[in-house]
């Protein structure tokens, strides 16, 4: 696996944020954990992974969230104007 699947898409590992994974998993997907965004918690995960925050309005994906994670739209997950494919949580 890599970081982008054949059909273009990113590729993307759903982690809880308990231990340092780093940005990639070892199969080169991208590692992501979920925020609520009740509390501030900037782009980055002090795990690695890059923090998220799913909203159903679309006007907002890739853009950040006031806590600082990113905005992905809610399914398909989008993230700009790419597709995230989740891979394994």
């Amino acid at each position: 696996m890599a970081l982008y699947a054949v059909d273009g898409s990113r590729n993307a590992v759903i982690v809880n944020g308990l231990t340092y994974v780093g940005a990639q998993s070892p199969s080169g997907a991208m590692n992501i954990v979920q925020a609520n965004g009740s509390v501030q918690t900037g782009r980055n995960h002090v795990s690695g992974g890059m923090n998220t925050f799913t909203s159903a309005d679309e006007t907002v994906k890739g853009h950040h969230h006031p806590c600082g994670a990113v905005n992905i739209s809610v399914s398909p997950y989008v993230y700009n104007t790419t597709r995230i494919t989740v891979v394994a949580s």
